[in-house]
């Protein structure tokens, strides 16, 4: 098994904290993972992107041409990488910022209200989490319990959002199960 991942939005929306979370779950499982950040200058509001690679055999390149999952979760993100999903692959939309989001044929398009789930969970900051739990269920490329384990452990230094991380990748596991 090879997925490749792209993820993008704007700088704050914790894009660059997503492909950390899948990066470091995937070694914690036992996986081979690449993770490579591109953003800009102005990082807070300026275009955030990443690309992952995870693997059962060690990894040749970090780099892609296409992917299995391209999230996105603002327009500009949208417009710049809705064609980089390849065929068989799932586009993932962040509905409450893009509207009438279309796929190209033979990708499916998943559309999540991710703000709406981050402040479900308690906080409109953890749009990355609900993110995290949803790929990790959809693409079962990672053992929940163990994404879950890291998550927490990588999130440990902010207390306060201990149970709204926690409820934030239940809900995102849950709409991940359910849009499988």
């Amino acid at each position: 098994m090879e997925n490749t991942y792209l993820l993008a939005g704007f700088g704050g929306q914790g894009v660059q904290t997503l492909g950390q979370l899948l990066t470091y779950a995937a070694t914690d499982a036992g996986k081979y993972a690449t993770y490579l950040p591109a953003y800009g200058g102005e990082m807070r509001g300026g275009t955030s992107n990443c690309t992952v690679k995870i693997s059962d055999d060690p990894i040749g390149s970090p780099a892609a041409k296409s992917y299995n999952y391209v999230v996105v979760m603002n327009l500009p993100s949208y417009n710049a990488f809705k064609g980089r999903v390849r065929k068989g692959g799932t586009l993932f939309v962040n509905s409450d910022l893009i509207k009438d989001a279309e796929a190209d044929e033979g990708v499916k398009l998943v559309n999540v209200p991710l703000m709406e789930m981050a402040k479900e969970a308690g906080s409109p900051v953890v749009t990355n989490v609900v993110m995290f739990g949803l790929l990790c269920a959809y693409t079962q490329d990672i053992d929940l319990e163990v994404a879950k384990s890291t998550m927490l452990q990588k999130m440990a230094h902010k207390e306060k959002f201990i149970p709204i991380n926690t409820k934030a990748f239940e809900l995102g596991v849950a709409k991940g199960q359910e849009v499988k």
